[in-house]
């Protein structure tokens, strides 16, 4: 992760059945995207946060 010039990281969780729970982490914009539409039969929405640059840092240095 240290040299990537990526703009954009995301992790899909929970995979099974056409199911799936989805992380993006926009680098550019400093925000975190938690997508719960696809996780079950009754869970929906997009939640956003702030990403905190000094943590990433410290993960990729």
């Amino acid at each position: 992760m240290k040299k990537s010039t990526a703009d954009k990281i995301k992790l899909n969780l929970r995979m099974s059945q056409g199911k799936k729970t989805e992380i993006l982490f926009d680098l550019k914009r400093a925000e975190a995207y938690f997508d719960r539409n696809n996780s079950d039969g009754w869970s929906k929405g997009v939640a956003s946060c702030p990403l905190n640059f000094v943590l990433i840092f410290s993960l990729l240095h």
